[in-house]
């Protein structure tokens, strides 16, 4: 409020596990102390991760607070924005929960509208298939996907089935053909043939079929792969802490006219700092050397 003062036109976000109790909210619970995993708990997204025998799992790495940064992003841009047509800025308030709160589809509205909570359903899908995690051949885990009628023909045909007698309706239509014996028949087949193929030979074929598919692929398969390298998703850059080349993931989405790059590592703590008093600040060697001398720099 004091800072809006003196610059009404400012932008200041606020981020925290449970909000601003200037927002709304128990005070006492927004004083709370947050992590990722906390904000994963809260928000009810946790709950449904995993597999319904067994206690839920912990979205990784850090899901909520890179959402969490996204929705400091958004709201950031859209205050900005905003300030620049009135020359009025604000107050934006980022709850770890309530960013995670909003990748729940139709999680709450199910249970408002049919009083039902949403359980653990694993990789699978309980509405069409094939939709799960496949052992291959040589031992990896493929993701194969297929939803709707018209990727449900193309995968039935690529995996040499008789779609006729797997129709879509029958075994991929909703809940009911899912469950029916005949597609978990279809289920145990897709099962047995992907164990019969190669990772590669199925994504190949997958591939050829236009039908989502893709080997589950670890740090060295991500790394080694031949797409990332090829959109030049490998950048190596010198990092200021421990002073060495590290090589790591590049930059995403990638513009046409205005390319993104890492022109240096993050810097190291106070890196910047003369820098920044001198050129933005005016601050002279005097005055810097003062800060430094009164432990404020």
């Amino acid at each position: 409020e004091e800072l809006l003062k003196v610059n009404p036109k400012l932008v200041i976000v606020h981020i925290s596990g449970l909000g601003n109790a200037k927002f709304g909210g128990i005070p006492s619970v927004c004083n709370r102390a947050s992590y990722d995993m906390i904000g994963q708990a809260f928000s009810g997204w946790l709950y449904l991760q995993g597999f319904k025998d067994r206690d839920p799992v912990v979205a990784k790495p850090y899901m909520n607070d890179f959402v969490s940064a996204f929705a400091a992003l958004f709201g950031t841009l859209a205050a900005y924005t905003a300030a620049q047509k009135t020359g009025k800025g604000q107050v934006v308030d980022v709850a770890q929960f309530e960013a995670m709160a909003q990748y729940m589809c139709g999680t709450y509205t199910t249970y408002t509208m049919a009083g039902q909570v949403t359980e653990r359903s694993g990789n699978a899908s309980p509405a069409f298939q094939p939709y799960d995690l496949f052992e291959s051949k040589d031992g990896a885990l493929v993701a194969l996907g297929a939803f709707g009628p018209g990727v449900y023909k193309r995968c039935i045909q690529a995996l040499g089935f008789d779609l006729e007698y797997f129709n879509y309706k029958d075994c991929s239509s909703g809940v009911e053909a899912v469950a029916s014996p005949k597609g978990r028949e279809l289920n145990a087949k897709v099962v047995e043939w992907c164990k019969a193929h190669t990772a590669a030979e199925i994504e190949q074929i997958m591939e050829a079929a236009k039908v989502p598919c893709s080997k589950v692929n670890n740090a060295k398969d991500a790394f080694e792969n031949e797409h990332f390298k090829s959109r030049s998703d490998w950048i190596t850059y010198e990092d200021q802490t421990v002073g060495a080349d590290i090589t790591a993931f590049g930059i995403a989405p990638k513009l046409s006219e205005t390319p993104g790059q890492v022109w240096r590592g993050a810097p190291s703590m106070g890196q910047d700092t003369e820098t920044v008093l001198k050129t933005i600040l005016g601050y002279d060697d005097a005055k810097i050397a003062d800060l430094r001398e009164k432990n404020l720099i």
